[in-house]
């Protein structure tokens, strides 16, 4: 059976059973499949839908990616968790920690759902983010990349300095042929970085930009 006019990133359910030659069949099994995501305009992330993880269970929002490079995934993980959330109404945001061990080397990326060449310089990304203690110096940095694994092409654009308080940053996105943005978190020194993320808003930038 082919299925046509199916909505993007919607789950479907169906029923099936086998009937036999006298006319009576048996039970009726239920099934679902989701159908993959689309590409997507303006959107806002707070993280509310997904359950929450744990470091062995990494949660993320519906589609969007997780990269971790890092030789022991116990020294780098993130997940949705409620100690990230910033919104006073919201319990829940993204958490990272990458720890400061000499094996925590590689990527650790949280990757956007797929746009269309984000926005060719015409769209911003908005966010709150932190880090949990002033000791810890996390190297924060925003990426356009061309796919959403390991492998990918990845540009830098723009590094964040992180304080203690849960501060709004914007970004401004280039003219790309990248699909797609992510958020990185690396270690950066010596020290182990936790990272909090919350409020994502990837938007229309102004026409005047200051």
């Amino acid at each position: 059976v082919t299925l046509t006019d199916l909505e993007e990133n919607t789950t479907y359910y169906f029923w099936y059973k086998r009937t036999c030659e006298s006319g009576s069949g048996d039970f009726w099994l239920n099934y679902s499949f989701t159908t993959i995501c689309g590409i997507v305009d303006n959107f806002y992330e707070n993280f509310e839908s997904t359950p929450t993880g744990t470091s062995t269970n990494i949660t993320l929002p519906i589609c969007w990616s997780y990269i971790n490079t890092v030789e022991s995934t116990s020294s780098a993980y993130g997940y949705v968790s409620t100690t990230a959330s910033y919104n006073t109404t919201g319990s829940r945001g993204y958490y990272t920690y990458r720890s400061s061990t000499a094996s925590a080397v590689g990527d650790l990326m949280l990757v956007s759902p797929r746009t269309n060449n984000l926005g060719n310089g015409t769209k911003q990304l908005r966010f709150r983010a932190k880090k949990s203690t002033a000791s810890y110096v996390p190297k924060f940095e925003i990426y356009t990349l061309d796919g959403t694994t390991a492998t990918a092409n990845k540009t830098l654009v723009q590094e964040v300095i992180l304080s203690t308080d849960y501060n709004e940053y914007i970004v401004y996105l280039p003219n790309t042929t990248d699909d797609f943005f992510a958020f990185s978190f690396d270690k950066g020194g010596t020290t182990a970085s936790y990272v909090y993320l919350d409020d994502v808003y990837y938007e229309d930038a102004p026409s005047c930009i200051p």
